[in-house]
């Protein structure tokens, strides 16, 4: 899923990463985190770590880990630095030019997870993607349950 995401993300238009993807300039990717609390809880530790190494491949970039509790607050209103002061975020970043960002919901029988590619100095979302695994447990009458799952 990750995989998949960062492809899209990466390497929108014709298979290959933009320009400012592959500058000297890494990428900045706070962890992933719960669109309805702004916490990266369990899952998104781990969804953080596989989505950085995603990128890293698929934007062929380096990456600069933040965390998200501590340099970036979403909202309702969306994605801010903490300060509400883009320009003090993009000096403490050192002037990089993108962040990736990806949020999950989990529910009972499924999970969406959505990643943008997010310009600093304007906050606009240059490109962005989605997936959803919906699952399903069935008990047999074995005693076994059969668990299915798709992806869109």
């Amino acid at each position: 899923m990750m995989d998949e995401l960062s492809s899209e993300v990466c390497r929108p238009a014709g298979g290959v990463a933009p320009e400012h993807y592959q500058s000297e300039h890494p990428l900045l990717v706070p962890d992933v985190v719960d669109v309805h609390t702004y916490q990266p809880h369990a899952f998104g530790l781990s969804a953080s770590e596989v989505f950085r190494d995603s990128l890293h491949r698929h934007c062929r970039s380096a990456i600069k880990q933040v965390e998200m509790a501590r340099d970036f607050s979403l909202t309702p209103e969306g994605l801010k630095a903490l300060s509400r002061d883009s320009s003090l975020l993009r000096e403490q970043s050192v002037a990089l030019p993108m962040a990736m960002v990806a949020t999950y919901s989990l529910a009972a029988d499924r999970l969406t997870v959505v990643a943008r590619a997010v310009r600093i100095k304007d906050s606009v979302i240059t490109h962005m993607a989605s997936r959803e695994v919906q699952w399903r447990c069935t008990p047999l009458l074995t005693g076994e349950t059969d668990i299915t799952f798709t992806m869109r």
